[in-house]
C-alpha cells in the first residue's frame, strides 16, 4: 500500500463571510437598524444601533413625539466602505393620547465626513391607522449611495406637530412590549 504525503496550508483563509442565500440571490445583505435615545448629561442624542439594548432612562421617556420634530438618528461612523442600494423598510408604532394624524415622514440621508449632508431617499410618508398601538411598515427607495469610511447614514424622522401622540423609540421593545423602531436597510454585497 503506498503512503500518501498529506499537504497542509502554511496559513488559514483571512475571512471567513456567511450570507443568506436571499441577500446572495438579490446582490444585497439587509441591515437592520433601531431607532435608540441616548441621555449624556444634558444632552440628548437619537441613534441608528444594530443592537436591542435599551433606550436611556425611564419606561416614559422611550418615545419621541411631536415636541422637537424632526429627529436624526445617525448611525457609528462606518469603518469600511459599503454602498446602499434597492429599498429600506421603516417599521414604528404609534402610541397616542387622542385621536390625530400621525403618520411618521422619514427621509435617509449620506452624511460625509466634513458633515455635508445629501438626500438618499425622498420624504416618504407612512400611511395607515391612527389607533393606538398600530404598526407602520413602509418603503423607501433609496439612491444607490457609496458611504466612505468615516461617513454616517443619518435617518430624519418626522412627525406631525399637529399630533399628540409618541412613537415607540426603544430598541429592547420592553415598554409594554412597543415595537421597537426599525429601519432595515438594504447594502450591496461584493463576492
Amino acid at each position: 500500500m503506498a503512503l500518501l504525503r498529506e499537504q497542509f496550508r502554511r496559513t488559514g483563509e483571512p475571512v471567513i463571510a456567511t450570507f443568506q442565500f436571499e441577500d446572495i440571490i438579490n446582490g444585497a445583505g439587509i441591515v437592520v437598524f433601531y431607532g435608540q435615545i441616548q441621555q449624556t448629561g444634558a444632552a440628548t442624542t437619537y441613534n441608528l444601533v444594530t443592537n436591542t439594548l435599551p433606550s436611556r432612562g425611564e419606561a416614559a421617556d422611550r418615545f419621541i413625539n411631536q415636541t422637537n420634530s424632526p429627529y436624526s438618528f445617525n448611525s457609528a461612523v462606518f469603518n469600511s466602505p459599503r454602498t446602499i442600494t434597492g429599498t429600506a423598510i421603516v417599521i414604528c408604532e404609534l402610541h397616542e393620547t387622542t385621536a390625530s394624524s400621525v403618520s411618521p415622514t422619514v427621509t435617509f440621508q449620506h452624511v460625509d465626513a466634513s458633515s455635508n449632508v445629501t438626500n438618499i431617499s425622498s420624504a416618504i410618508t407612512g400611511s395607515g391607522s391612527d389607533q393606538n398601538g398600530y404598526v407602520y411598515n413602509f418603503p423607501v427607495v433609496l439612491t444607490k449611495k457609496l458611504f466612505k469610511k468615516g461617513e454616517t447614514l443619518r435617518v430624519l424622522f418626522s412627525h406631525p406637530t399637529a399630533s399628540n401622540s409618541d412613537i415607540a423609540c426603544d430598541p429592547s421593545g420592553e415598554y409594554q412590549s412597543a415595537q421597537p423602531m426599525q429601519f432595515h436597510v438594504p447594502f450591496k454585497i461584493d463576492l
